[in-house]
């Protein structure tokens, strides 16, 4: 079923779901591919290879200034609109 869809299929990879998290807690701020990579818990590569994917997938706007990237949730795309109101339950053992 999780094929069916891209978006839930790019939500299953390693590391995407950390990654969507910190562009939900930080709305209205674009944030660099490090600074997403730090706040995610996830290697840089990851964050960066997440961000490729949620552009493809026309859920993030990147805006690029030479080697510098900022990355936000695009919440005017259906895609983008569906990740930012994504709200993820709690695990039951916590």
């Amino acid at each position: 079923m999780l094929n069916d869809n891209p978006l839930l299929a790019m939500l299953g990879r390693r590391g995407r779901g950390a990654v969507v998290e910190a562009l939900r807690r930080n709305p209205h701020r674009s944030l660099s591919v490090r600074e997403l990579a730090r706040l995610a818990d996830v290697a840089p590569m990851v964050a960066s290879r997440a961000v490729r994917e949620l552009t493809t997938l026309r859920a993030v706007v990147v805006a690029r200034r030479g080697r510098l990237v900022a990355v936000r949730l695009d919440s005017a795309t259906p895609s983008g609109a569906f990740l930012a109101a994504l709200d993820a339950p709690s695990p039951p053992f916590a």
